[in-house]
């Protein structure tokens, strides 16, 4: 049973109506949303992720510019992965496959690519990224929940999730069909924003609390058991 609320906001980014609460556990600390929009009623708050123009301009980037300065922050957010991952020995190569979940529109698999040469696929939710991602990346991106893709045991050599986690309705299911298509040995690289003390200064002004999408915000010490 959660504590009493701890944060309550109003959707900043998308302007749609209502107000939101998250509670936190008494045991780790997480900020969890309730009550929460079920499934079906969530798709309203995600209608305006990805504007016609954002796309536009990506797409045009693409056109006009230089791979690396077209790709902007999920070029860095690549070059960071693959240190990272270049740290632990396992950087990635062309004889390698990766899976990036909740892949958005496809950025950082073009990135990943361009810089490794290993073989990418993503899966999102949203068939506009779907489609945007292989019309302008040209990149593979399955469309639907994680678990409906039927991927095989062991698949991919690395798995990545970049600021998806928060989003699913169930953590634990989701990072155990991470694990299962990852290929032994493998390496799964989790980024998901943890409020800690700009969360708890700044309450519903905070950049990433992102209600109502946003429905869980772990401690790093909840991530880690998970």
């Amino acid at each position: 049973e959660l504590t009493a609320a701890v944060v309550t906001a109003e959707d900043r980014f998308w302007g749609v109506d209502g107000t939101f609460t998250y509670g936190a556990c008494p045991e780790c600390g997480t900020w969890v949303l309730d009550p929460r929009p079920s499934p079906a009623e969530m798709g309203r708050y995600y209608a305006r992720y990805y504007p016609a123009h954002e796309l536009a301009q990506r797409a045009e980037a693409m056109r006009t510019k230089p791979v690396a300065q077209a790709l902007g922050l999920e070029w860095l957010r690549a070059q960071d992965a693959v240190k990272r991952l270049a740290k632990l020995g396992a950087k990635p190569t062309a004889a390698q496959t990766m899976l990036d979940a909740g892949c958005g529109a496809g950025a950082f698999l073009r990135a990943m690519r361009e810089q490794t040469g290993v073989q990418v696929r993503g899966v999102d939710f949203d068939p506009k990224c779907r489609d945007f991602a292989g019309d302008t990346y040209q990149v593979a991106v399955d469309a639907g929940e994680l678990a409906e893709q039927g991927y095989a045991d062991g698949q991919f050599d690395l798995v990545t999730s970049w600021h998806c986690l928060e989003h699913v309705y169930d953590p634990p299911a989701e990072l155990a069909e991470l694990a299962r298509v990852l290929a032994p040995g493998g390496r799964l690289l989790v980024e998901t924003p943890t409020h800690g003390w700009l969360g708890r200064l700044f309450k519903a002004r905070w950049l990433y609390l992102q209600a109502p999408t946003h429905l869980y915000h772990y401690t790093p010490a909840t991530l880690r058991a998970l």
